[in-house]
């Protein structure tokens, strides 16, 4: 479903002027996205009450994504709450079940790019390891990254160079969320530097991933969870998302900014 927002909102934030360099950071949450065009994934996860086929999913990117999932029930679209709009995407409901896998997207590696994947999260519980979105594999030589609630607890951010479990970087930062709560969970890669933020407040320090090249994989992207095997997935987020962009070759925050106070623009 579509949804153009009535509001634009354009926050320009000159931070940390240290040796005549500032820190530029554009939040968009109106009706307008210049970097639109670089948007690989939107979900606003707008629909039906109870709806769980994987066509009832719709991302409202220039790529438009289809769906699959390996198990009928889990994630569907729930009315009862939402960050924007009227309904969101609940995962692991009970019995627990699959993510939804991005039809396609294994062809959109990152490698050196920059990028940003945000996100709106409402824990059910807070028991890790809970996966937002990843290009994942058990199998050894298929591993890219994950970006997960981890043991801690922590914001994790993982990647893999070699697509090998031995050369896994993780970049954990503390977090200790509530349940029943929103919160606005980002990683944003911008030159040489790698942050996470929760609400808009970066964790900790940016770490220095260089001009590291992150590992291919012929897997497609998930949503809440990652797939073990093709008919089984683990690390289920126990919650909700809500409003979620993937931005490819676009670092769009290098330092604190404000959440965006409405869904992401269409355009």
């Amino acid at each position: 479903m579509k949804r153009i927002t009535l509001l634009s909102t354009l926050l320009v934030s000159l931070a940390a002027l240290a040796g005549g360099t500032a820190n530029l950071v554009l939040s968009y949450g109106g009706s307008f996205d210049p970097f639109f065009a670089d948007v690989v994934l939107l979900m606003h996860y707008e629909g039906t009450d109870g709806e769980f086929d994987p066509a009832d999913f719709i991302d409202d990117s220039l790529l438009a994504h289809t769906f699959t999932t390996g198990v009928v029930g889990s994630p569907q679209i729930d009315t009862a709450q939402f960050k924007f709009g009227v309904s969101s995407g609940l995962y692991a409901i009970v019995g627990g079940g699959p993510g939804l896998d991005v039809t396609g997207s294994n062809t959109l590696d990152l490698g050196t790019m920059d990028f940003t994947i945000e996100g709106w999260v409402r824990f059910r519980s807070v028991s890790p390891q809970q996966l937002f979105i990843a290009q994942y594999s058990f199998i050894d030589g298929n591993r890219a990254w994950w970006f997960r609630l981890e043991t801690g607890p922590n914001l994790e951010f993982g990647y893999s160079p070699t697509g090998f479990s031995a050369g896994d970087v993780l970049v954990t930062r503390s977090w200790t969320p509530s349940i029943n709560t929103w919160y606005f969970v980002t990683v944003c890669r911008s030159g040489a530097d790698l942050r996470l933020f929760v609400d808009g407040v970066q964790l900790g320090t940016a770490h220095n991933i260089g001009v590291t090249s992150m590992g291919s994989s012929t897997d497609n992207w998930v949503l809440g969870a990652f797939f073990a095997t093709t008919a089984n997935t683990v690390q289920i987020t126990d919650g909700w998302l809500d409003d979620w962009r993937f931005t490819r070759g676009v670092g769009r925050y290098t330092a604190n900014f404000t959440p965006p106070a409405a869904a992401f623009p269409d355009q």
